[in-house]
């Protein structure tokens, strides 16, 4: 009882997303999914997308006179052509690096919010993997994305019962009970 007290206190001062048990993983996850699309990285961090199909994120690259032209060695070889493509490239770079931090540090606050709120236990889990995102997600997504071994005992219980109901002359009772197995499925 004292524990249930505490986790209860400490919920009302963490805030409502915190993620104690499989009965929070729901709207933790969805809490840290808006975090994230709101910052623009979902993409980067999304548990569901393969691991060779996330985008990469990388600094971009500073523009050089060789950049507007290839064979340029100082200044002088450049013209004044030249030198307003290099303003404009490197006014992109500035736009791109801006971009890049931005996200960057987005990514270490998503990964700091996720250590930040999930319970002690799953937080050593993640030790390892600590500042990234979205190895942190998968693994937690591998926990909680598939059911407890008991809710699959229960739903083949259940699915063996509406079968047997099934053949019985109850069919609103039948499909009553088929209606409340699917969303437990669905859930």
């Amino acid at each position: 009882m004292t524990q249930k007290r505490d986790i209860n206190s400490h919920k009302g001062t963490l805030g409502s997303s915190f993620l104690w048990s499989a009965d929070d993983w729901r709207s933790w996850k969805n809490h840290i999914q808006q975090v994230a699309k709101k910052s623009k990285i979902w993409d980067y961090c999304n548990p569901e997308t393969e691991r060779a199909d996330l985008p990469i994120l990388k600094e971009p690259e500073e523009p050089t006179i060789c950049s507007v032209r290839s064979l340029a060695e100082s200044l002088v070889d450049l013209d004044l052509s030249d030198f307003t493509n290099l303003h404009s490239l490197a006014s992109k770079y500035k736009a791109d690096l801006a971009t890049y931090q931005q996200k960057r540090h987005a990514l270490e606050d998503l990964s700091n919010t996720i250590a930040e709120t999930i319970s002690t236990e799953y937080r050593r889990l993640l030790q390892d993997v600590h500042g990234q995102p979205y190895e942190q997600l998968k693994i937690l997504s591998g926990i909680f994305d598939h059911p407890p071994r008991a809710t699959l005992k229960k739903l083949q219980s259940d699915w063996s019962a509406l079968q047997n109901l099934g053949a019985s002359s109850d069919v609103q009772n039948y499909v009553r009970q088929w209606q409340n197995l699917y969303q437990q499925c669905v859930d």
